[in-house]
């Protein structure tokens, strides 16, 4: 996404993601999630498969978590101001095996 549309689309949707899962055999061995928030975004949470949550650090507005352990794949990602109020939740679903054979 050109720098400026990203610019555009983050003004008013706070939280740009994306996600790939990668395995073999059907089954999937790693989920990685990556993403670009608005500069009013202070907080970013990534919520478990199995339950729970974690924060990721912001890095230039940006940041990066992954996982080899399905109990701990990201299912969506939330990002919050300083305030603690919700901005934006992206809902990344189920992980998806590769097609095997």
């Amino acid at each position: 996404m050109p720098q400026q549309h990203l610019a555009d689309y983050l003004a008013s949707n706070k939280l740009y993601v994306h996600s790939a899962d990668s395995g073999s055999g059907g089954t999937v061995d790693s989920r990685v999630v990556l993403g670009q928030v608005s500069p009013d975004v202070a907080r970013v949470v990534i919520e478990l498969e199995g339950g729970g949550t974690t924060a990721v650090p912001l890095v230039d507005q940006t940041f990066v978590y992954t996982s080899n352990d399905p109990s701990t794949f990201a299912s969506a990602v939330d990002a919050y101001d300083a305030a603690g109020k919700a901005l934006a939740t992206k809902d990344l679903g189920p992980a998806t095996a590769p097609p095997s054979g």
